[in-house]
């Protein structure tokens, strides 16, 4: 019996033993543990299942301690198939172990592991760890030394109390991240929950990071003569339509309270305190500890695993003061308005982060009912974009539309800018509009009257895709669609996030993005095994520079031009001694630095890989032109937060490579350590 024969019939029986502990774990879970086992592919579906001579094994483990985790499910995958093998998916022993075998050769084969209670660590090479990208195997090669290093979730919880220390039952608590997003630190919604009846809450499942926790305020004031039906968002031209489907009606009856200018609803946020010798209080949305601002919250470092409690949050009552004003914009913009009040430092977030919110009246005018003393940022929006941080999987949103709006549309996008676990949320509520308005106010200690929000029609770009063909590439069917995006190039939600999509019979009809607020945008696209070249309006090439709609309210006759042939650039990595540089991270940019800042949430032209357990790497899909290209160790994690700095400082030990469409590059590097 060969060696290799032999090492294979020991890693066939200790995989049996694996499979055995699976079926195990599928029959008995541990207490406490949910075992979920899904089919690798949709019902159906026909599973191409190959098999080789390879054999792929390692262990998982904790990437703080070093410990293994048993129970954890390791998946692998190649080239886009979901199953290959004999195995698609194991559990690990009691050792942390694993062993795949009879796998079939590939170049880049992905290795992960989940498990309740811990989250995928981004790859890294810490002291102890060798942690590559994806594995090249041989055909009858074994690669027996793979570790994927897992992160223990955390979790924070407190008390919720009054001014009086006394319990706060029922309210919202919400955690908010602390982000690096696009070379700047960003604010993230995160999970929340309800305090219980002895004001207490706890959120777990939590990322190790930067929070701050929240008590959300939101005073949402309707007018005074407003039916339940105007505050539900039914208009009478939606419920006659209702009506005539034969669809039931259902009109909320929300709680209320009178106010000299408004109707102030109750929800889920703490009431008004009672009145102080004559003075009207509301509780503002509070930060742990007792922060009504949220540049003066304390943020807390969250380590891996870590269960901070005792993050108490004290409601402190201020005074309160109504602001009024109207709406300037035509009548068919005004039915169904809300206006949204944002306090310095919340302006990026979504729904249920207001001061205070208000239903506009037929005529234009609005009331807030009860606004304590700052600045804040007015807006009429026609739905909202916020950065989240949190798990994978939906995003529980703990409150919704505000008065006025009835039904949403939203999608999310992860943000290749930021971190593992952010992602950008947009949503768009029910009623289209077609203008939309935000100015600036600051609220003293006496009524403000006479504020004026003017409408502005929004931003429009209209434009069409082409499909470039080269005859030397093999031909991909042409996509059924393309999806195309408009980014703020500054990276902040505040102005949304654009999607648009050509049409599924014919992508090259033309396409409009509408609802542009002023600012400046970057377009951006994906479809399948296509990829932008160009992008073209007026003469002017726009691939890499936004357009700018506080300038130009509108782009006619953009040329998005996509194409079939494909780019690469591999090489190898060595370090110092001349030895392979396993899981190195490789970063490439551009070498026009004015691309190193202002690049939007996608660039194309900024991309990673680790190496792989060759020491190789291997990047698809880079547009045409000059970068630099630097190795630099895997541990530094925060790598797609950094702004200009970063760049300008791995670009002192970068290399320089042309990269061309249709002509592979190659480019072997250094791997050297980063300069603070």
């Amino acid at each position: 019996m060969s060696t290799l024969t032999h090492r294979v019939a020991l890693v066939g029986a200790f995989c049996a033993a694996v499979c055995a502990s699976a079926d195990v774990a599928r029959a008995h879970p541990a207490a406490g543990q949910t075992v979920t086992v899904t089919n690798p592919s949709p019902p159906g579906q026909a599973v191409t299942q190959t098999t080789g001579t390879g054999v792929i094994s390692g262990v998982v483990v904790d990437s703080a301690t070093g410990e293994p985790i048993p129970g954890a499910v390791v998946y692998i995958s190649a080239s886009g198939q979901r199953r290959i093998g004999q195995q698609s998916r194991q559990i690990t022993d009691s050792r942390g172990r694993f062993a795949f075998v009879e796998v079939p050769a590939f170049e880049q084969i992905s290795v992960s592991a989940s498990r309740a209670g811990y989250v995928e660590d981004e790859p890294s090479a810490p002291p102890g760890l060798s942690s590559p990208g994806d594995i090249s195997l041989p055909d009858g090669g074994w690669v027996s030394n793979v570790r994927i290093g897992m992160l223990r979730l955390g979790s924070v919880g407190g008390e919720v109390l009054d001014e009086a220390g006394e319990p706060v039952v029922g309210v919202t608590v919400r955690v908010l991240a602390l982000v690096p997003i696009a070379g700047r630190e960003r604010l993230a919604a995160g999970p929340s929950t309800k305090t219980d009846d002895r004001g207490r809450y706890r959120v777990a499942n939590l990322r190790p990071g930067r929070y701050v926790v929240n008590v959300p305020s939101v005073q949402a004031s309707v007018p005074l003569g407003a039916t339940s039906a105007i505050v539900g968002g039914y208009t009478d031209e939606r419920i006659a339509t209702a009506r005539s489907r034969g669809q039931t009606v259902t009109i909320p009856n929300e709680q209320a309270l009178e106010t000299d200018v408004a109707r102030l609803m109750l929800g889920s946020f703490p009431l008004p305190p009672p009145r102080v010798g004559g003075e009207v209080r509301a509780y503002p949305a509070m930060f742990h500890p007792a922060a009504t601002a949220r540049a003066e919250a304390a943020a807390i470092d969250l380590a891996a695993g870590d269960h901070r409690a005792q993050v108490d949050v004290r409601l402190v009552p201020v005074g309160a003061v109504p602001v009024t004003g109207r709406v300037d914009g035509p009548p068919e913009a005004l039915a169904g308005l809300t206006l949204r009040l944002l306090a310095a430092g919340q302006e990026e977030l979504g729904v249920g982060s207001e001061t205070a919110t208000a239903l506009v009246a037929s005529d234009g005018t609005f009331a807030f009912a009860l606004v304590p003393a700052g600045r804040y940022t007015l807006e009429a929006p026609v739905g909202f974009s916020e950065y989240q941080f949190s798990m994978p999987g939906p995003f529980a949103r703990p409150i919704g539309a505000p008065p006025g709006n009835l039904g949403s549309s939203s999608f999310t996008d992860d943000v290749e800018t930021g971190p593992p676990g952010a992602r950008i949320s947009t949503t768009r509520f029910g009623t289209a509009r077609t203008m939309a308005g935000r100015t600036t106010i600051v609220v003293g200690d006496a009524p403000l009257t006479g504020v004026v929000l003017r409408l502005q029609p929004f931003g429009r770009l209209d434009g069409r895709v082409q499909f470039e063909y080269d005859p030397t590439v093999e031909k991909p069917a042409q996509p059924p669609f393309v999806i195309l995006r408009a980014e703020p190039v500054d990276g902040s939600p505040a102005l949304g996030l654009l999607r648009e999509s050509t049409d599924r019979e014919d992508p090259s009809r033309p396409f409009s993005f509408q609802g542009i607020q002023p600012g400046a945008y970057l377009v951006r696209g994906s479809a399948g095994q296509w990829r932008i070249k160009s992008i073209t309006a007026g003469g002017r090439d726009y691939t890499s520079a936004p357009f700018d709609f506080t300038t130009t309210p509108a782009f006619d006759d953009v040329v998005v031009t996509m194409t079939n042939v494909p780019t690469s650039l591999s090489g190898s990595a060595r370090d110092a001694r001349s030895a392979p540089a396993v899981g190195v991270r490789v970063v490439v940019f551009p070498v026009e630095r004015e691309q190193w800042t202002h690049y939007g949430m996608s660039p194309p032209r900024i991309r990673s890989a680790l190496t792989n357990n060759l020491a190789g790497y291997r990047i698809e899909g880079l547009p045409a032109g000059d970068y630099f290209v630097a190795a630099i160790p895997a541990s530094i994690r925060s790598w797609r937060g950094e702004g200009a700095a970063f760049f300008e400082r791995i670009a002192r030990s970068a290399r320089r490579v042309t990269v061309r469409w249709g002509e592979p590059a190659t480019l072997d590097l250094l791997a050297t350590e980063v300069a603070r």
